[in-house]
């Protein structure tokens, strides 16, 4: 049986971990933190597993092992990667195949991959095309400054579809802090059209978001 260390949960203070989520009516009486270490993070007898319980509420436990968290809760499996790399996302997505072949039986809603990519001082420019600035001029005449800006679309892809979110906000006294999150879903109760989907190569999420990100960042000329 793992080792375990339990320690207090804090307000997460990275909400913009890259995650893979199974969005159905999980079982939290088989998804104890020890089962999800041994079942799905492959810890040994003996090794450290490191257990998150919440501080100043009732929440689900986060169980983490070499750069991954599992949470399960009544009604979404979430594995987040601490890391923003896809070798640590292919790993979670192979989490998450785990526990849909372990729990075959679970009812389903949608699987999805959620990515996020902070832009840099010297993309703004793009961004803010995005935006008209007849209108955030006329908001800040009016003594209304814009604490935040987003952008959505969504895209067909792969049975399924992407949302991708840009974001620009500012406090008033930094530099503006902006960024894109893409959300790749498929939606179904079927679990194997869920497992058939999320099986799709990591690297064919990572063409996705590289087309994005240029096209949403390109440069448009004078």
């Amino acid at each position: 049986m793992p080792e375990r260390t339990i320690a207090q949960r804090t307000p997460d203070q990275n909400p913009k971990r890259w995650s893979v989520v199974i969005v159905g009516r999980w079982n939290r009486a088989i998804l104890t933190p020890l089962w999800i270490g041994k079942t799905l993070l492959s810890v040994q007898e003996g090794e450290p597993l490191h257990i998150e319980v919440a501080m100043d509420s009732i929440g689900p436990f986060r169980v983490t092992d070499r750069g991954l968290t599992v949470v399960a809760d009544d009604q979404r499996l979430t594995i987040e990667t601490q890391n923003s790399s896809m070798a640590d996302l292919s790993r979670a997505i192979e989490i998450a195949l785990q526990a849909m072949s372990e729990l075959p039986k679970t009812p389903v809603l949608a699987a999805g991959v959620n990515i996020y990519h902070q832009h840099g001082a010297d993309e703004h420019e793009q961004i803010s095309r995005m935006w008209t600035t007849d209108l955030d001029d006329a908001l800040a005449e009016a003594d209304l400054p814009i604490l935040e800006r987003m952008a959505v679309r969504r895209l067909a892809w792969n049975s399924g579809h992407i949302t991708f979110r840009v974001l620009m906000s500012s406090d008033g006294t930094s530099e503006p802090e902006s960024g894109c999150w893409y959300n790749f879903e498929r939606r179904s109760d079927e679990m194997q059209d869920l497992k058939d989907w999320l099986s799709t190569s990591v690297v064919e999420i990572e063409e996705a978001v590289k087309r994005i990100r240029a096209m949403v960042l390109r440069k448009v000329e004078a």
